[in-house]
């Protein structure tokens, strides 16, 4: 009878430090009884930094680790992927993602990149759950991660994301952090066209899905003089224009509603069609709209939501004729 010949061998140097990454960068998020996004993290990212030394090629794997945090550093949308039955699930990510999801701060990235300097545009091209590490620092990250990143690779800020979002528009819904208007700008100026939506009648940048945030009034401004250059370029001017997109919120005070209507009227000789789709019009800047578009005789159709407390969560709106 023949036998069987056991070999047992011993695990590499490199598959020990892979799997010993992969569980640092597990911990980074804790678990979702007792979680602390400051216990160990400074101890492990030394750790993680210390094995990218040794080991440069494991910073462009990816590996597999569950967000516990994922309301505070995802949003909704990106959470139906994730979670099931109420619980976030295991999906594969780079430690660069990881260490955005995480927060670690601007100092361990730029290490990151300081070890795979030949090696950057991988790096940063890299798509996990559909996102580049620029959607995911503009959604969660500060501003000083947001333009380390955006500044190696400023073509990248017009690239969209699974949602159908640009940079910009993440940036605008950032879950963290309020970026500053000087910030804001300088990404519309690297990518003029994030102003718009996907198409040219569209101004669904203006949305946010940070629950009452308002884009500043700079930026606003900004915005929408952007805008208007836009459109002077455009040989034949957009009959329509849209302020909605699905799940998103658009919250307009009167400030920000007569800067939007100056928008409308450098457009009232051209626009037939308006869809405002706010879940949070402010009483007295909804009916200012209201008296402005009955002014406007040019429009054939309005489409636009109501500002009344019972209506303010649903997707419900009024269809007015005004001709």
């Amino acid at each position: 009878m023949a036998r069987t010949r056991r070999i047992i061998t011993n695990p590499t140097p490199h598959w020990t430090a892979q799997r010993r990454v992969g569980q640092l960068l597990q911990d980074l998020f804790g678990d979702d009884d007792d979680f602390n996004g400051d216990q160990l993290m400074q101890q492990n990212v030394s750790e993680l930094l210390g094995i990218f030394r040794e080991f440069p090629d494991l910073i462009l794997q990816e590996y597999g680790v569950v967000l516990y945090n994922w309301r505070e550093c995802c949003g909704e949308e990106m959470g139906g992927r994730i979670v099931v039955d109420g619980e976030p699930t295991n999906w594969d990510y780079t430690p660069l993602h990881l260490f955005l999801y995480a927060d670690v701060g601007l100092h361990p990235i730029q290490a990151l990149f300081d070890l795979v300097d030949d090696a950057t545009d991988n790096i940063l091209e890299v798509e996990c759950l559909s996102r580049l590490p620029i959607h995911v620092a503009c959604r969660c990250s500060s501003e000083e991660i947001i333009l380390f990143l955006a500044k190696k690779r400023p073509d990248l800020l017009k690239e969209r994301s699974e949602e159908d979002e640009l940079p910009f528009a993440c940036a605008v819904n950032n879950t963290r952090h309020a970026l500053s208007v000087k910030t804001m700008q300088w990404l519309l100026q690297q990518h003029p066209q994030a102003v718009r939506g996907r198409y040219r009648n569209s101004f669904s940048a203006l949305a946010s899905r940070c629950g009452a945030r308002m884009l500043p009034l700079d930026l606003f401004d900004y915005m929408v003089d952007l805008y208007l250059d836009l459109q002077k370029q455009e040989e034949e001017p957009p009959t329509e224009l849209f302020f909605a997109k699905d799940g998103l919120e658009l919250h307009m005070d009167l400030q920000r509603t007569k800067i939007l209507g100056r928008l409308l009227q450098q457009q009232s000789l051209t626009l037939t069609a308006l869809t405002v789709a706010a879940k949070g019009w402010h009483s007295e800047a909804f009916i200012w709209m209201m008296k402005y578009l009955e002014q406007n005789k040019a429009l054939d159709f309005v489409c636009i939501s109501l500002p009344l407390p019972s209506l303010s969560n649903s997707s419900s709106s009024s269809n007015t004729d005004s001709s």
